[in-house]
């Protein structure tokens, strides 16, 4: 087992890297960088925390495109999906630096670069991970998905460094560079044309092709639901964690470095749970890494935070938002298969923008209300805890594909 566990590691190595920079430099990067445009773009143009907050919820039509893209990836290939995505999210950045005053360009520009994005998630970046590794399989989905938090943890500091000198629109010219500069790259280079192991091409036809199968399965929709719950307290959280902290008394720049943190705590809870999933019973893994935010959330109710106590509840719910990811691209394969995995990918994509969408809306709402988070913190703690339960429930589920081997 061990031996076999290495064995793939040191035949695709190179693949798990560049997937890992590709992934990390994509659209993905948006939700930790997000919240250091809050202040300076409401100070420019005199839109409110609660405006800027729910235009995350324009996502929610981007859900309806995800899975179109999956299948065009499982058709097609994922190469191609994510070279033109590349191309597009790095266009975007730079056309969002001649923003004027007006709330819907703004709100369409967010709107277009969903679209363009899509392809650079593990929409293409899981499925040559899940078709090379089957031993390795948890592992290597999390050292992939740990690209994301190796931006948030480089790239925090150097864009609200670049802001605080020269201003918000050099700060997306940043990112597009980035964009560019690292995640297009990866795509050209490391993203293969087509499956490369004959076990990949195997688990491939094994799996079960016809969508009503599918959508009667229960795992199916408990990973839906999973998603949607999970996700709920995850961008629209951090989306506002800057303006969250700073109005407890932190300093922006300490708030800015706990978002360096909280995507350290990703990087560990990814890493922790990839290895798990691997060796433990994969549902009981999920379901616990899930219970953890819930206290989290409640840490950041407190009405004063100190900067480690603040910290504390930023790891917390980082650690989970790093598991969920994995426990998705591996539960995916392990209870639905292969044969549609980019699709599946993409409507479970398309499940974590709605979540990330309702929280946006709801944080936002409530803040412009009372004046506080308090009550969406309180929501947000419950909806962890009921997707922990959701992920626990597919341990009665039928397993379609164990380790590459038909079940």
């Amino acid at each position: 087992m061990r031996e076999a566990h290495s064995g793939e590691f040191r035949r695709h190595w190179p693949l798990v890297a560049g997937s890992s920079l590709g992934l990390g430099f994509g659209v993905s990067m948006w939700a930790t960088i997000a919240s250091l445009f809050v202040l300076p773009l409401s100070a420019e143009f005199g839109w409110t925390r609660g405006e800027i907050a729910q235009l995350s919820a324009i996502s929610l039509i981007t859900a309806l495109w995800s899975p179109l893209v999956g299948l065009a990836a499982d058709r097609w290939g994922v190469r191609p999906v994510a070279i033109l995505s590349y191309v597009l999210l790095g266009g975007g950045y730079l056309v969002a630096t001649q923003l004027t005053g007006s709330l819907w360009s703004y709100a369409l520009l967010l709107l277009a670069m969903g679209f363009c994005g899509i392809g650079t998630t593990a929409i293409t970046w899981a499925r040559p991970i899940v078709g090379t590794f089957f031993v390795a399989r948890g592992l290597a989905l999390a050292l992939v998905f740990a690209g994301v938090s190796i931006s948030g943890i480089l790239v925090p500091p150097l864009l609200e460094a670049v802001i605080a000198a020269q201003g918000w629109r050099s700060g997306f010219v940043t990112v597009a560079a980035l964009v560019w500069g690292v995640g297009l790259v990866a795509a050209l280079v490391i993203m293969p044309r087509k499956p490369i192991t004959p076990m990949a091409r195997a688990a491939l036809a094994r799996a079960p092709r016809q969508w009503g199968v599918i959508f009667r399965s229960p795992a199916f929709w408990l990973l839906f639901a999973a998603m949607v719950l999970v996700n709920l307290g995850g961008t629209g959280l951090i989306g506002q964690l800057v303006p969250m902290l700073s109005d407890r008394g932190l300093r922006s720049a300490d708030a800015a470095l706990l978002l360096s943190l909280y995507a350290a705590a990703i990087l560990v809870g990814r890493l922790t749970t990839g290895l798990l999933l691997d060796r433990v019973n994969p549902p009981l893994v999920s379901a616990l890494a899930m219970l953890v935010p819930a206290l989290g959330c409640l840490m950041l109710n407190e009405a004063a935070l100190g900067l480690a106590y603040a910290a504390l509840a930023v790891v917390l719910i980082g650690a989970a938002q790093g598991a969920e990811t994995d426990v998705l691209g591996f539960m995916t394969a392990r209870y639905l298969g292969q044969a549609h995995y980019s699709a599946l990918m993409g409507i479970y994509f398309g499940a974590t923008l709605t979540g990330n969408s309702l929280g946006a809306v709801l944080i936002g709402r409530t803040y412009d209300a009372t004046g506080h988070y308090t009550l969406a913190l309180w929501i947000f703690a419950a909806a962890f805890a009921l997707g922990a339960m959701a992920f626990g429930a597919l341990r009665w589920c039928r397993v379609v594909e164990h380790r590459g081997l038909p079940v």
